[in-house]
């Protein structure tokens, strides 16, 4: 594993920890068979730009380009909703 691969999986385990509990009260908030709720949506995108931030500050593009992906996704998951 290089440097880069070592940091990029820190921001991701710390992320996963931080959001895990808002992630959980997403799913909880779901109703009537919905696929997403909005607190799930706003999980993505804080996700999304916490990523993005990381990725800018450690100069770290893959990092940018996952946090463009997952903003992407919750756009989408929001568009649905």
């Amino acid at each position: 594993m290089n440097p880069r691969t070592l940091t990029r999986t820190a921001v991701d385990l710390s992320l996963r920890t931080a959001l895990a509990p808002w992630s959980t009260v997403g799913r909880w908030a779901r109703t009537d068979g919905d696929r997403t709720s909005p607190i799930e949506v706003a999980v993505g995108r804080v996700d999304a730009a916490v990523r993005e931030l990381a990725g800018k500050a450690l100069r770290d593009d893959e990092l940018v380009e996952d946090a463009l992906r997952r903003r992407a996704a919750a756009e989408n998951r929001a568009v649905a909703m």
